[in-house]
């Protein structure tokens, strides 16, 4: 996997008909939790068929600043 970091992600991928989320994010590292899951066609892909995505890119300010000048 590239490097990304996301707030929110969304995946797709079989499980078992009664999910217990408490379960699962019993077993998850701290920094990863599932908040919902919502069952989808047997079809769906959620890479292909989302309908939007939000990007935002965050930069430090000194990379603004002139080459040589001291920080």
């Amino acid at each position: 996997m590239k490097s990304v970091s996301a707030a929110r992600q969304i995946v797709s991928m079989k499980l078992a008909e009664n999910i217990d989320i408490a379960k699962i994010n019993a077993e998850l590292p701290d920094v990863i939790r599932v908040f919902a899951y919502k069952r989808v066609t047997k079809g769906f892909n959620s890479k292909s068929q989302c309908d939007s995505r939000t990007y935002i890119y965050m930069l430090p300010t000194i990379c603004f600043a002139e080459h040589n000048q001291e920080i």
